[in-house]
Protein backbone atom coordinates (compact mmCIF):
# COMPACT_ATOMS: atom_id res chain seq x y z
CA UNK A 1 0.00 0.00 0.00
CA UNK A 2 1.51 3.39 -0.62
CA UNK A 3 0.13 6.39 0.75
CA UNK A 4 0.59 10.21 -0.40
CA UNK A 5 -1.55 12.29 1.84
CA UNK A 6 -0.07 15.58 3.78
CA UNK A 7 -0.10 15.50 7.34
CA UNK A 8 -2.03 18.81 7.03
CA UNK A 9 -4.61 17.58 5.08
CA UNK A 10 -8.41 18.86 5.97
CA UNK A 11 -11.53 17.90 4.66
CA UNK A 12 -15.00 19.17 5.46
CA UNK A 13 -16.64 15.58 7.22
CA UNK A 14 -16.51 14.69 10.84
CA UNK A 15 -14.10 12.25 11.84
CA UNK A 16 -17.23 9.54 12.40
CA UNK A 17 -18.30 9.94 8.75
CA UNK A 18 -14.75 9.86 7.21
CA UNK A 19 -14.07 6.64 9.01
CA UNK A 20 -17.30 5.00 7.38
CA UNK A 21 -15.96 6.79 4.03
CA UNK A 22 -12.57 5.62 4.03
CA UNK A 23 -13.54 2.20 5.80
CA UNK A 24 -15.33 1.32 3.12
CA UNK A 25 -13.61 2.40 0.48
CA UNK A 26 -10.34 1.55 1.33
CA UNK A 27 -11.60 -1.95 2.69
CA UNK A 28 -13.18 -2.77 -0.49
CA UNK A 29 -9.65 -2.11 -2.70
CA UNK A 30 -8.20 -4.67 0.03
CA UNK A 31 -10.57 -6.52 -0.91
CA UNK A 32 -10.85 -7.03 -4.25
CA UNK A 33 -7.07 -6.61 -4.74
CA UNK A 34 -4.84 -9.52 -5.72
CA UNK A 35 -3.12 -11.41 -2.98
CA UNK A 36 -0.26 -10.12 -4.07
CA UNK A 37 -1.45 -6.78 -5.60
CA UNK A 38 -1.13 -2.96 -4.76
CA UNK A 39 -3.27 -0.09 -3.42
CA UNK A 40 -2.59 3.88 -3.60
CA UNK A 41 -3.83 6.76 -1.75
CA UNK A 42 -2.95 10.05 -2.80
CA UNK A 43 -4.87 13.08 -2.20
CA UNK A 44 -4.76 15.90 -4.45
CA UNK A 45 -6.47 19.92 -4.55
CA UNK A 46 -9.87 20.02 -7.04
CA UNK A 47 -10.31 23.35 -6.89
CA UNK A 48 -12.70 24.16 -3.65
CA UNK A 49 -12.28 20.57 -3.32
CA UNK A 50 -10.16 18.42 -1.67
CA UNK A 51 -10.04 14.43 -3.57
CA UNK A 52 -8.95 11.44 -2.09
CA UNK A 53 -8.49 8.80 -4.72
CA UNK A 54 -7.74 4.96 -3.98
CA UNK A 55 -7.16 2.89 -6.48
CA UNK A 56 -6.23 -0.66 -6.70
CA UNK A 57 -5.10 -3.16 -9.89
CA UNK A 58 -7.72 -5.89 -8.66
CA UNK A 59 -10.54 -7.29 -10.23
CA UNK A 60 -11.86 -4.18 -11.98
CA UNK A 61 -15.33 -3.63 -12.47
CA UNK A 62 -17.53 -4.01 -16.25
CA UNK A 63 -19.54 -0.73 -17.13
CA UNK A 64 -22.82 -2.14 -16.17
CA UNK A 65 -21.47 -2.78 -12.67
CA UNK A 66 -19.98 1.10 -12.64
CA UNK A 67 -23.17 2.45 -13.46
CA UNK A 68 -24.53 0.44 -10.25
CA UNK A 69 -21.99 0.55 -7.40
CA UNK A 70 -23.46 2.51 -5.55
CA UNK A 71 -27.11 1.14 -5.17
CA UNK A 72 -28.09 -0.02 -2.08
CA UNK A 73 -27.73 -4.00 -1.90
CA UNK A 74 -26.16 -4.01 -5.00
CA UNK A 75 -22.61 -6.50 -5.41
CA UNK A 76 -20.52 -6.13 -8.22
CA UNK A 77 -19.04 -9.90 -7.72
CA UNK A 78 -21.11 -12.35 -6.11
CA UNK A 79 -18.78 -15.11 -6.04
CA UNK A 80 -15.90 -13.08 -4.14
CA UNK A 81 -18.52 -11.86 -1.56
CA UNK A 82 -18.61 -13.74 1.80
CA UNK A 83 -21.80 -13.60 4.12
CA UNK A 84 -20.99 -10.66 5.89
CA UNK A 85 -21.42 -7.84 3.04
CA UNK A 86 -24.37 -6.69 2.85
CA UNK A 87 -24.37 -4.40 -0.33
CA UNK A 88 -24.88 -1.49 1.83
CA UNK A 89 -21.62 -0.03 1.96
CA UNK A 90 -21.20 2.11 -0.97
CA UNK A 91 -24.44 3.52 -0.84
CA UNK A 92 -24.16 4.62 2.40
CA UNK A 93 -21.18 5.97 1.21
CA UNK A 94 -22.49 7.81 -1.41
CA UNK A 95 -25.00 9.47 0.93
CA UNK A 96 -22.65 10.01 3.36
CA UNK A 97 -20.34 12.47 0.68
CA UNK A 98 -23.72 13.63 -0.35
CA UNK A 99 -24.79 15.54 2.68
CA UNK A 100 -21.49 17.58 2.60
CA UNK A 101 -22.02 18.68 -0.79
CA UNK A 102 -19.32 16.04 -2.22
CA UNK A 103 -18.81 14.11 -4.83
CA UNK A 104 -17.85 9.65 -5.37
CA UNK A 105 -16.62 8.43 -8.95
CA UNK A 106 -15.76 4.99 -9.71
CA UNK A 107 -13.50 4.57 -12.65
CA UNK A 108 -12.52 1.05 -14.11
CA UNK A 109 -11.41 0.25 -17.71
CA UNK A 110 -12.89 -3.30 -16.78
CA UNK A 111 -12.61 -6.57 -15.45
CA UNK A 112 -9.03 -7.52 -14.13
CA UNK A 113 -7.91 -4.23 -14.87
CA UNK A 114 -8.43 -1.95 -10.98
CA UNK A 115 -11.02 0.20 -9.91
CA UNK A 116 -10.38 3.96 -8.31
CA UNK A 117 -12.58 5.57 -6.05
CA UNK A 118 -12.07 8.98 -5.58
CA UNK A 119 -13.97 11.21 -2.78
CA UNK A 120 -13.56 14.41 -3.17
CA UNK A 121 -14.99 17.21 -0.24
CA UNK A 122 -15.08 20.76 0.00
CA UNK A 123 -12.27 22.21 1.36
CA UNK A 124 -12.61 23.65 4.20
CA UNK A 125 -9.95 26.21 3.49
CA UNK A 126 -11.02 27.27 0.36
CA UNK A 127 -11.40 31.23 -0.39
CA UNK A 128 -9.16 31.75 2.99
Amino acid sequence: MTIDIPDNLSILCSHGDATVIFDNIIGNAVKYSREDGSIWIRSCQDGERICVHVKDDGVGLSPVEKEHVFEEFYMADSSRHDRSSSGLGLAIVSRLIGLYRGIVRVESEGKGKGTTFSVCLPDPNYGS
